[in-house]
């Protein structure tokens, strides 16, 4: 009896003092994970705490043009590398380095599904979409028509709101190319594909204030998470009935033995295409709803903010209006400026000017002052003796070039060549 006592206490001993080893243990992993992040050996540029990291970025290329440096405030730390590695990278296979697992990150994949894109996506749009572009771009054209109706109408100057303007415009168009008519004007679409757009990126800057190692505690409690839930929801709701539809005209079609015809005009035009890509077990709504999210998003979010930026510029610089419409009217004619403009593919390579206008203000005002960062897969050390870390983020200044004189002239002289 004596003896079984003896082995129970010590039992008892043994596991309170494995537990308090294992809760010693996690206690300390998390505090490294807070307050002990892993720096890299390299100098820190700027100003943490600087709204914008523009100037950081061209602090630091002013002071380590060939060397690397990491950008101050930026989480996870971003180290910016010098343009002579950057075939180096750009070469590289994905277990080196990847663009994936850093969006898997920063767009917070979990939540978002940004880095979920399977392979009937580009497939899609590579195949499909681009052989049919000459139709689209004329839907496109009834498109804009339709959405411009909606836009403010005024016989004085009068305040805006320019984004909200292009992003409804930009979710018409791309919901036409996607999903077709009626379907793309529907406000309830409307509000899913521009909603789903707007609360990824606001995940992404949530959850980006947050350590690694809280991101999952608090990311299923963020509004946003619950919104892009209910927005994919609702898409696999909206799918079903296209997918249907579908799936029962191609089956009607290869009965007669006809080859499967293109919708060019009509809803699930694009839906019809994806599904051809897809393996049947993943012709569900879900599956297709989800693509139809990402393909939004992707339309979506790049497309509004270069836009804006664009007709923000061009009211900015009158001067460059003139000559913009003047070389509308060399090549389309009379047509300009009406409804019975007919605007072909072959017609918009022809339109250097504005093509060059665009470019330019891509140029003095990217999206981002660094080119898209990757994500460090394995330690290594680079032909000029540059050594990378597992797990550091990686990228290049792309304002290096973008403001290079050697490659470009000055902005005023764009359009008189």
């Amino acid at each position: 009896m004596d003896i079984s006592s003896r082995a129970l206490r010590i039992l008892v001993a043994s596991t309170i003092l494995a537990g308090i080893t294992g809760l010693l243990a996690l206690a300390w992993w998390i505090f490294k994970q807070l307050f002990d992040d892993e720096t890299l050996p390299y100098p820190v540029v700027g100003d943490p705490h600087a709204r914008s990291l523009e100037d950081n970025l061209i602090q630091g290329m002013e002071k380590y043009r060939d060397s690397p440096f990491i950008l101050a405030g930026s989480r996870p730390p971003l180290l910016i590398l010098p343009m002579s590695v950057f075939h180096e990278i750009h070469n590289m296979p994905n277990e080196f380095v990847s663009i994936i697992a850093e969006h898997e990150d920063k767009f917070q994949g979990k939540y978002t599904h940004i880095t979920t894109i399977k392979p009937e996506i580009p497939a899609t749009i590579r195949q499909d979409l681009t052989r049919n572009m000459p139709t689209i771009i004329l839907d496109f054209q009834d498109e804009l028509a339709y959405a411009s109706e909606q836009w403010p109408r005024t016989s004085n100057w009068s305040s805006v709101p320019l984004y909200e303007m292009m992003l409804r415009t930009v979710a018409l168009l791309s919901g036409r190319a996607f999903v077709g008519l009626p379907l793309c004007r529907d406000q309830g679409w409307l509000e899913a594909s521009i909603g789903y757009t707007v609360q990824c990126v606001s995940i992404r800057d949530q959850l980006h204030t947050w350590n690694p190692v809280l991101r999952p505690i608090i990311g299923p409690f963020l509004p946003s998470v619950r919104s892009v839930r209910r927005h994919l929801r609702f898409a696999a709701e909206i799918m079903a009935p296209l997918i249907s539809q579908v799936l029962q005209e191609d089956g009607k079609q290869r009965q007669t033995d006809a080859l499967p015809a293109d919708r060019t005009n009509g809803r699930g035009t694009f839906i019809s295409w994806l599904l051809r890509h897809l393996p049947e077990e993943l012709r569900t709504p879900e599956q297709v709803g989800l693509d139809q999210m990402l393909v939004s998003f992707a339309a979506i979010h790049t497309t509004t903010m270069a836009l804006t930026k664009v007709v923000w510029e061009l009211a900015k610089r009158p001067e460059y209006v003139t000559p913009l419409r003047d070389e509308m009217y060399d090549v389309f004619g009379p047509e300009a400026g009406t409804t019975a403009i007919c605007i072909k593919k072959d017609a918009l390579s022809r339109l250097q000017k504005l093509d060059s206008f665009i470019r330019e203000v891509q140029r003095w005002c990217p999206s981002s002052f660094v080119t898209p960062s990757r994500r460090v897969m394995k330690s290594m050390t680079l032909s000029n003796g540059i050594k990378l870390q597992r797990g550091a983020s990686i990228a290049f200044p792309a304002h290096a070039i973008q403001y290079s004189l050697p490659f470009y002239l000055p902005l005023a002289t764009v359009l008189t060549i």
